[in-house]
């Protein structure tokens, strides 16, 4: 054989490679790694404060939302019947 040997992957080619063996076994197995819950960030990290005032300062945190007792599929009227 000529040429230089390459034992080792580079780098990158490792990062990508690793990258997608793990998306591949989370896939599989179930787990959601990277999918932690709002509460999370909000109340059990060291950036806590952080997460609570990028959430309170996105548009959607300002809407209010009032409660409406209108039903979404009303009842036909009985005169239908």
């Amino acid at each position: 054989m000529r040429g230089k040997r390459r034992g080792w992957m580079a780098p990158f080619q490792l990062f990508l490679f690793l990258n997608v063996i793990f998306f591949f076994a989370q896939s599989l197995s179930g787990l959601s790694v990277l999918a932690a819950p709002l509460d999370t960030h909000l109340h059990h990290m060291q950036y806590a404060p952080l997460a609570q005032r990028l959430v309170d300062s996105h548009p959607a945190a300002r809407v209010r939302v009032w409660p409406v007792s209108v039903p979404l599929h009303p009842r036909p009227s009985s005169f239908l019947s």
